[in-house]
């Protein structure tokens, strides 16, 4: 089975065999022309669906650290009672 997944401006191709190779969108590209004439498949949709699941729960993951981060960072400045301004100056 053969899927297309575009990320950003490259198509990942995983062929039959599943070899996956990266096609980047140029139109003087042959691996790109082939690509123009195929006709998306339900396994295409399906592997395009879990790709933006996995990056929809990377950057979930990404915000709950950041936000950890910054609540860990206003708790220990209020604990200190000085401001983030302050704490900068501190810093240098």
């Amino acid at each position: 089975m053969q899927t297309y997944i575009t990320v950003n401006d490259i198509i990942k191709h995983t062929d039959t065999d599943g070899v996956i190779r990266w096609i980047p969108k140029d139109e003087g590209n042959s691996d790109y022309q082939v690509y123009l004439q195929h006709k998306e498949t339900p396994a295409d949709k399906a592997a395009q669906s879990a790709y933006e699941l996995e990056q929809a729960a990377v950057i979930s993951n990404e915000q709950a650290i950041t936000e950890a981060a910054a609540t860990q960072k206003a708790a220990l400045l209020a604990r200190l009672g000085i401001t983030a301004d302050e704490a900068k100056l501190l810093i240098g």
